[in-house]
């Protein structure tokens, strides 16, 4: 049977770090026009998930890590607002590495930082993690890298990185909040893709 596969449009923001390191950050199309929408769904799941940073047990942060939620819940929407707008950075992960995205598969969850908070050093799951930045006040407060330090992150900014990278939220300094969405990615290997673009495209 002949599979209809046709070629995905790449994204117009290419990576801003080499993928020989297999990071890559990219610029978020329309940041501005979805942070306010974003900020206001997770308030609202916060709502309702009865959240509050003394149940997270670390950190003094704000974080739906630990609730044992479903997207498919109403409530969650703003997990369902995120994936449309990463949508075209998946797609072009997918098409750097030849391979396919398994959905709800991973999980997702935000984390608010306000002044004196932090996460300490840590690892992720998954092929690859990633980070959204939808609050970020002062830049010096984005993720730290072990290995790599800062990557010179600003708000708006979304990073995919090897889940094995130890990073660390370090602490907010001033009175203000920083807001991330994290996600930990799956694949596949998608052998009809490379099949159609041919193995001179994944030559790095």
């Amino acid at each position: 049977m002949m599979m209809n596969t046709t070629k995905k449009n790449l994204t117009t923001n290419p990576s801003k770090v080499s993928n020989v390191n297999h990071v890559h950050i990219f610029k978020v199309e329309d940041h501005e026009k979805h942070k306010p929408l974003l900020l206001e769904s997770i308030h609202q799941y916060s709502v309702a998930q009865n959240l509050d940073i003394s149940a997270t047990g670390r950190g003094g942060f704000l974080t739906d890590f630990y609730v044992d939620h479903d997207k498919g819940d109403p409530k969650a929407r703003y997990k369902h607002i995120i994936d449309d707008i990463l949508d075209p950075y998946y797609t072009e992960l997918e098409e750097t590495y030849g391979i396919k995205l398994i959905q709800d598969k991973g999980g997702m969850w935000f984390q608010q930082y306000t002044f004196g908070s932090d996460f300490g050093w840590h690892t992720h799951n998954g092929h690859l993690a990633m980070v959204y930045y939808i609050e970020l006040p002062d830049p010096t407060e984005a993720t730290e890298f072990l290995n790599y330090s800062h990557f010179n992150l600003v708000e708006g900014d979304v990073i995919f990185f090897p889940p094995m990278l130890m990073h660390r939220s370090p602490p907010i300094k001033k009175n203000t909040r920083k807001t991330v969405v994290s996600k930990n990615l799956h694949f596949t290997a998608d052998r009809d893709l490379v099949k159609l673009y041919g193995l001179e495209h994944f030559k790095h």
